[in-house]
This record gives C-alpha cells, sequence and structure tokens, in this order.
C-alpha cells in the first residue's frame, strides 16, 4: 500500500522484506472491504482474546486486519477509518494486527473497483432455534487505561491495582470480557455453540441486560432459565447473532437450509420456500 499523504496512508513493506521483524505503523487510513461474519477466541500476545478477521484497502492496495476485543464492534464493512498504532508481521502471510490500537470512523475513501473484494470465502449463516440446555462462561477483566488483562481479580473487592499499569482503581471501572460455551437444544439434537463477548453484549444491550455484566453467575442463570432462543451461527459453531424466541416468533419455515452470507455483509438472502429472510435449521 502506497503512501501519497504523509498524514493518512504509509508504506507497508513487501512479505519478502519484512524478515520476521515487527514494523509499527504509527497511523494508516483506509476502508473496509471485507468482515468476517464471526469471531473466535484465541489466545494471542499472553492474553486470552476476541479475534476478527476484516480486509482493509486504499488507493494502492489491500491488507488483512485483525481486529482484537473493544475494537470489533466499532468496525464495519464499506466504513472508513484511521487505525493508529497497530503493527505487522510476516506469521501466516502479511497482515497488520492491532494490539492497543484506537479506531475512529473518517469521511469515505474511494479504492479502485480491483480491491472491492477480498480473497476470504463467504460463510454459509445457520439459523437455530431452541433453549439454553446448558452453559459456561469465562470471565477475565482488562484495564481501562493499558488494556491488559489482569491474573488474578476480586469482583467482590472495592478496589483493585491493575499488574502492568500499577493504578490503584475502583474495581467496577475494568471491563469484563465473557466469552464459553452454550448447548443450544433444538429438538432431539444438541449443538454447542461458542458465544464471544461482541454477540454476548449485543444481546444484553438489546433486552437492557448489561448490569448482569458484573457478575457472570447472573448471565448463566439467565440464559438457562429463558424459554427460547434464535441463534445465528456458522458452519464452525461460531455464534454471529442471538435473539429471544419471541421476538422472531412469526419468522417459521418448514425448510433445512443454511444463508449463505455475502462478502461482508449481513445474511438477507430469501428462502425460496417461504420468501422470508431467515429459515430455521430444525423445524
Amino acid at each position: 500500500m502506497a503512501s501519497p499523504s504523509k498524514k493518512a496512508r504509509v508504506d507497508i513493506p513487501a512479505p519478502g522484506e519484512l524478515q520476521g521483524f515487527v514494523h509499527n505503523i504509527r497511523k494508516v487510513a483506509v476502508k473496509v472491504i471485507f468482515l468476517q461474519t464471526s469471531s473466535e477466541v484465541v489466545s494471542a500476545f499472553g492474553a486470552t482474546l476476541e479475534k476478527k478477521e476484516c480486509w482493509i484497502a486504499d488507493d494502492a492496495g489491500k491488507i488483512r486486519l485483525l481486529l482484537y476485543d473493544d475494537v470489533i464492534p466499532r468496525v464495519s464493512v464499506d466504513h472508513s477509518y484511521e487505525f493508529r498504532y497497530i503493527s505487522t508481521h510476516s506469521q501466516g502471510g502479511l497482515h497488520l494486527t492491532p494490539r492497543s490500537t484506537t479506531v475512529q470512523e473518517i469521511p469515505a475513501i474511494e479504492v479502485p473497483e480491483a480491491f472491492s473484494y477480498s480473497e476470504a470465502p463467504a460463510e454459509v449463516i445457520f439459523r437455530s432455534k431452541g433453549l439454553v440446555s446448558g452453559i459456561e462462561l469465562r470471565e477475565r477483566r482488562t484495564c481501562s487505561h493499558c488494556r491488559q488483562t489482569q491474573t488474578a481479580f476480586d469482583r467482590k473487592s472495592l478496589n483493585h491495582r491493575c499488574q502492568s499499569f500499577h493504578l490503584l482503581q475502583k474495581t467496577a471501572s475494568f471491563s469484563a470480557k465473557v466469552s464459553g460455551t452454550v448447548v443450544l437444544t433444538c429438538g432431539s439434537a444438541d449443538v454447542h455453540l461458542t458465544l464471544t463477548m461482541t454477540v454476548l453484549s449485543e444481546f444484553l444491550e438489546c433486552n437492557q441486560l448489561c448490569h448482569l455484566l458484573q457478575d457472570v453467575e447472573s448471565i448463566e442463570e439467565y440464559l438457562l432459565n429463558t424459554p427460547q432462543f434464535f441463534i445465528e451461527h456458522n458452519e464452525a459453531n461460531r455464534v454471529t447473532s442471538m435473539t429471544l424466541g419471541t421476538e422472531v416468533a412469526s419468522l417459521k419455515c418448514s425448510a433445512s437450509l443454511p444463508l449463505e452470507t455475502p462478502r461482508g455483509q449481513p445474511s438477507t438472502k430469501r428462502m425460496e420456500c417461504c420468501k422470508r429472510q431467515y429459515c430455521c435449521r430444525f423445524c
């Protein structure tokens, strides 16, 4: 990717020039041309993080970008952003990996038609209806100043000192990151699904339940005792969205067909069987 403007663009070395060294980049302005539908939980930078892949481009080229944790819900496909404090490395191909990255939306950047798509395959998204029959959620807390995960944290304590920043803070000021496994029972079938913080926080916010994030057991009990959910997930059983069953109870169909997701776009394909946007995989 070339650098016509020192303020917004940056030269990224070719893969052969990296030779395993990390290149720190202070600022880059790009357009998001692809955003993976699902995210996953991975081990990176010495912590457990939520990761989602996207592709970015400017008028000189395109490149893969990995988003982590708080950056994920702030990025949308076909929007333009200025990313600050990112780095490159050659492991598994050239890509950018934000750790302490900040992101700010900027006016639209035009990119050539040749860069308007990525090499990433489209995901197939399924919609499952059922009740949660088992759940295991794991919580970690991160410092609001340095974003480092706290390996030892007592949420019942009034204050906590960040293990990296060494700043004593109110315990409630540390961000809760919750992820885990949900068993969704659909008739006689059980589907084991991976639930990420991004999906869970969107669900809690839509249902005015954000206060539950202060107590993981309360989230587990709520999900376990709710009669029905509609959950969208990919072939790897990673959840992309979840809603209460009553919110979409009118969407009924006898078909058992997946939804093909266009590159970086929400599931909007209408099936011929019922002319509706979604078809239940099991009913």
